[in-house]
């Protein structure tokens, strides 16, 4: 397994959602029940798309919680207060 599967693996777990991988190259992700909304900064640091679980999450329960020392972005970003 690609060490960012693993790791988006972990996240996920951590996030609540069952993760299993029952033969080669499948996962079986099970998302129906979500518990947190904070992935800890000790695996996301290690990937730099683990953000890409911040949409998602946003959308399924409003609220997600990512720690980042350092955000770089080559496009431009406008944010919007709700």
């Amino acid at each position: 397994m690609l060490e960012d599967v693993h790791t988006i693996s972990e996240v996920l777990k951590c996030l609540g959602l069952k993760v299993a991988c029952q033969e080669t190259n499948v996962l079986d992700i099970d998302s129906s029940e979500i518990t947190s909304y904070e992935a800890p900064y000790e695996l996301v640091r290690t990937m730099r798309a683990s953000f890409l679980v911040m949409g998602p999450l946003l959308a399924r329960i409003g609220k997600a919680k990512f720690l980042c020392l350092v955000v770089v972005l080559s496009v431009p970003v406008r944010l919007i207060s709700t």
